[in-house]
């Protein structure tokens, strides 16, 4: 690998550098590492080829200053190197935030809104998380957009909501895109679309949640948005299923009973509905009821033997 060699600066752009030290401010030794590296890394790409050293200088060290108040403020925060400290967090964070860092207001809209370190304010909170929003902080427009939706300590705002849930779900946040697939599944909120709940689920599955494993199987069972695919719809219920959702562990039972997308097998469907009612789906219970008077003895016998041996295996894990 060729080493990067940082160019002579004093040489090389000798009017530049006089520039770069006459408008640095007195840092710490951090900021000023990040001022002098930003800077440098500036220069040998050309950056400031048009525009003027002084200004530019000023505004990478600005930023190098507000990047360094909100690593202090997150070690206040979390108590990481030092006593935790609620009010000097808010008070790093603050003077982060004022020089446009999108984490450092993020993190002042959060104080604010749970009462760390100061008098809880919903009104600082929806400032604050607003600017963060408007910089890119992608929590800070998930907390803001569900916010918005309930309408509960702010005025409702489901378009202003779906705005920041959409940019935060583009930029690959999963649960924004989760969250877009339900809104358009259920069209409570906003009018119903099938084809965006598909397309949000199916992100958000492949970004790693499982949840919206459950929402595909219904829509593929359905042929909602997406083309009708029961095999499909089975595979989507049985992978959610193991991860302990309980409506997924309620659809496979049941895609099991009518063979929807599977061969049917009531042993099976009796140990997955087992598991849904375990799991706290109360629409399980009524269907192993109506299972049960379905079964030949062989069949209850078999599937009352296999929810035994879970219930030992879950007492087993337990202990």
């Amino acid at each position: 690998m060729t080493p990067f060699i940082l160019p002579d600066l004093p040489k090389k752009h000798p009017n530049k550098f006089k520039a770069m030290k006459s408008a640095l401010p007195h840092f710490d030794a951090s900021s000023l590492r990040l001022a002098l590296l930003a800077t440098v890394v500036a220069f040998s790409l050309g950056v400031y080829a048009t525009d003027s050293p002084n200004q530019r200088v000023r505004e990478l060290a600005g930023r190098a200053e507000a990047e360094s108040e909100f690593m202090r403020g997150r070690n206040y925060l979390n108590g990481s190197g030092t006593e935790k400290d609620y009010a000097k967090a808010i008070e790093c964070f603050r003077k982060a935030a004022e020089q446009g860092n999108c984490r450092a207001q993020n993190n002042l809209g959060s104080m604010y809104y749970q009462g760390l370190g100061t008098t809880r304010d919903i009104n600082e909170a929806v400032k604050w998380y607003r600017k963060a929003a408007e910089g890119g902080a992608g929590m800070a427009q998930w907390s803001l957009s569900l916010m918005l939706l309930s309408g509960l300590e702010i005025p409702k705002d489901v378009k202003e909501a779906v705005h920041w849930l959409t940019i935060a779900a583009e930029h690959g946040m999963v649960s924004a895109q989760y969250k877009l697939g339900e809104l358009n599944y259920f069209g409570d909120q906003i009018d119903r679309n099938y084809e965006q709940a598909a397309n949000w689920m199916t992100k958000a599955a492949d970004g790693g949640d499982v949840d919206s494993l459950n929402y595909l199987g219904l829509m593929y069972e359905r042929g909602q948005g997406v083309t009708k695919d029961e095999k499909k719809a089975a595979e989507y219920y049985k992978k959610c299923a193991e991860s302990g959702n309980a409506k997924a562990k309620y659809n496979l039972g049941r895609a099991y009973i009518y063979g929807v997308g599977v061969e049917k097998d009531w042993v099976a469907a009796y140990r997955w509905l087992y598991d849904s009612k375990w799991a706290g789906e109360l629409a399980a219970s009524k269907l192993m009821e109506e299972l049960e008077h379905k079964m030949s003895k062989e069949e209850l016998k078999e599937a009352t033997r296999l929810v035994e041996a879970l219930k030992l295996g879950s007492q087993t894990a337990k202990s």
